[in-house]
């Protein structure tokens, strides 16, 4: 994973984000301005790897996207502005726990937390926003954890589609991340196709009909 300048196309990018929505630009000038920041190149496909030593950070999409998983789940894609946490990426020389897996051209923000924090003492703007992206996310996720956790073979497989609807993930891989066996795997897949809301040629997957597919979850 490689650093990169933080550009003028950056900069508008990290503006939008939640965290200074309502900012005119002088937070995160005065912020920019008084740090050395760089943003990340992360390989395609691969996860983000950082050090053992890596504490804590509020990430931001600057391009691409990110995946990200829990325990071989697939939670949700991220993408341009959108923030992310890392600080359960690694807990000591343990394996990740949270797993973010940049797709295609992905650049992305680390922020370290004592920043973070300055700004949120500092700027009630800021730590309204925090807190206002934190209450979405938790909501979020907790949805689609227990989403995940239960329901049929088809439901299972019709949400991560509709998260990632060019998905082509191995059908071992895919059938560990959704918790089910291969062969339920291979019926729900039949099960959908059957029904025309999906169509697969080779590894190829096409939504057909997103609404019909949401109707499995």
């Amino acid at each position: 994973m490689k650093d990169i300048p933080l550009s003028p196309q950056h900069r508008v990018i990290v503006a939008q984000c939640p965290l200074f929505i309502g900012d005119d630009g002088h937070i995160l000038n005065e912020y920019l301005s008084c740090h050395h920041v760089t943003a990340l190149h992360p390989p395609d496909g691969q996860p983000i790897s950082l050090p053992p030593t890596f504490t804590r950070c509020l990430g931001i999409v600057l391009k691409g996207t990110l995946h990200v998983s829990v325990s071989n789940l697939s939670i949700s894609v991220l993408g341009s502005s959108d923030l992310f946490g890392a600080a359960t990426l690694y807990c000591g020389d343990c394996s990740p726990i949270t797993t973010l897996t940049g797709q295609g051209d992905c650049v992305v923000l680390l922020l370290p937390a004592q920043d973070v924090e300055t700004l949120i003492a500092q700027f009630p703007l800021i730590r309204t926003n925090y807190l206002r992206y934190l209450t979405g996310r938790i909501h979020f996720l907790s949805g689609r954890v227990s989403a995940l956790g239960a329901g049929s073979a088809e439901g299972k497989l019709a949400r991560h589609l509709l998260f990632n609807p060019q998905s082509n993930i191995p059908s071992i891989e895919l059938a560990k991340r959704l918790g089910i066996s291969r062969a339920s795997l291979y019926r729900a897949f039949s099960a959908l196709e059957e029904s025309a809301v999906i169509a697969r040629n080779g590894k190829s997957i096409t939504v057909l009909n997103p609404a019909a597919l949401s109707a499995y979850t």
